[in-house]
């Protein structure tokens, strides 16, 4: 009896020589894939995580996951991230749902990896794995993959934010600052941000510096008549409709929506010249003075608008936050209403945001067209227009001016080269019409015109 007593006590003591041999291996992996008290080589880090990965260690098959999927230490590989995560959760380490889930997400910002990334923060939810409760909660929170729900996300920020969780704690707050899911209640939501702050959570601090909710002013914009007789009330999907003669200058505001399409956050003027030339769409995005892109698109079967390296900077209407967010237009579902004397645009504009690789908050459009073959642009001291526009190898620009000046007329493609420059010519105080016979070949410009004054450029199309 008592030998086999000794041989049970021999295992016991092998296994736990190993597990203690694997721990100060796996932490030794640590320190050269980070470089604290080590050298920085995750190479070498990689190497002992495989060595421990095939021993069924599930740390070790996590962290080759998260090289595999950051190309650290190894080649980037998604599906060898995927096979690794796959095998740590398989193997109960839940946080590898949620890093399989993260790889989903970030991959691309459409419907189908959101749906997959939801699937997998579910899986680690299933096993009470906490970092799940703010991975599901965001996708909640935004609509990401799954139903926008601001209330289950806030269930989810309310457990977390009782696991310690910086993250949970700060949307935890925003819920309860701007009434996502909840009633209003200030003080409860200073106490949540606060928490985060005192965490080290960067936006929360920031957060702090405001008073008002984000959808406070909400209740004091003014609502354009041009397209809309009263304030929109939901953020609607509607269907595509894009008549043949849409060519021409269209004013008239953006709105932009939380996430759920009930809240409006920010309203902003807009000017949308465009230019229709069979399924291509030409043309150029002002906003609020401040903003200015070249548009260039296509129409799919489906009459949307698909956009082609179309972007622009824009800034938080958080106005301490200071936060500038490049968005890169992705599409547009446009209603035009033909009336007896314009056109009206309503419809909705998707865009990324593309540092958080993840569609920003809906925006939708009221638009009416000012003029059609034409195009206008102006300063504080003249206003011009190209007509016809587009045309063939002249073009005319009228250029109403306030007082006497001078001005200089060049025309640009759209990778910023001068392709045509004309003699500089001086104005008189009015109308000047001024004909350039460029001859450019088939494409879309921007003309310049300034001088004395700041300028202003103008999209031209020569089909």
């Amino acid at each position: 009896m008592n030998k086999y007593i000794g041989f049970i006590i021999l295992i016991f003591a092998t296994i736990s020589g190993i597990a203690q041999s694997d721990s100060i291996l796996l932490q030794r992996a640590d320190r050269l894939k980070k470089g604290i008290f080590a050298p920085l080589r995750p190479d070498s880090a990689f190497k002992i995580y495989e060595q421990l990965a095939g021993r069924g260690n599930v740390f070790a098959m996590n962290a080759l996951g998260v090289q595999y999927a950051n190309g650290f230490g190894t080649d980037s590989n998604f599906n060898a991230a995927l096979n690794w995560f796959t095998k740590a959760a398989a193997n109960g380490y839940g946080k590898a749902y949620v890093n399989a889930g993260m790889l989903f997400k970030h991959r691309n910002a459409d419907s189908t990896d959101f749906v997959k990334a939801c699937s997998y923060f579910d899986s680690a939810l299933a096993i009470n794995d906490t970092s799940a409760l703010f991975a599901k909660g965001y996708m909640l929170y935004k609509g990401f993959g799954c139903t926008q729900d601001y209330g289950n996300a806030l269930t989810l920020f309310l457990q977390g934010a009782a696991a310690g969780r910086a993250d949970c704690n700060y949307f935890a707050g925003l819920c309860f600052k701007n009434g996502y899911g909840i009633a209003v209640d200030t003080a409860t939501a200073n106490k949540y941000i606060l928490t985060a702050a005192k965490k080290g959570y960067r936006q929360a601090v920031i957060e702090l510096k405001f008073g008002n909710s984000e959808n406070q002013e909400q209740s004091n914009m003014e609502f354009s008549s041009l397209s809309a007789n009263t304030k929109p009330s939901i953020f609607n999907t509607i269907q595509a409709n894009i008549p043949d003669s849409v060519s021409g200058v269209y004013e008239g505001f953006i709105q932009q929506y939380d996430y759920s399409g009930k809240h409006i956050l920010q309203q902003t003027k807009l000017q949308l010249q465009l230019f229709k030339n069979g399924n291509n769409v030409t043309g150029t995005w002002r906003e609020s003075d401040s903003i200015y892109t070249p548009i260039v698109a296509s129409i799919n079967e489906n009459k949307e608008i698909l956009f082609e390296q179309t972007a622009y900077k824009r800034m938080s209407n958080r106005v301490a936050n200071k936060k500038t967010s490049l968005l890169k237009f992705q599409s547009a579902k446009l209603q035009w209403d033909n009336k007896t004397d314009s056109i009206a645009i309503n419809g909705k504009v998707v865009m990324l945001d593309a540092k958080q690789n993840e569609p920003f908050k809906p925006l939708y459009l009221h638009l009416v067209r000012k003029a059609p073959n034409m195009t206008i642009a102006a300063n504080h001291k003249t206003k011009a227009i190209v007509f016809p526009n587009p045309s063939g190898n002249t073009a005319n620009v009228s250029i109403e001016a306030s007082e006497a000046t001078s001005v200089q007329i060049s025309i640009y493609n759209l990778k910023g080269n001068c392709v045509y420059t004309a003699k500089p010519q001086n104005l008189i105080k009015g109308s000047n019409t001024i004909s350039l016979i460029h001859g450019l070949p088939q494409g879309t410009y921007l003309l310049k015109y300034g001088g004395i004054d700041a300028g202003s450029t103008i999209l031209i199309v020569k089909p």
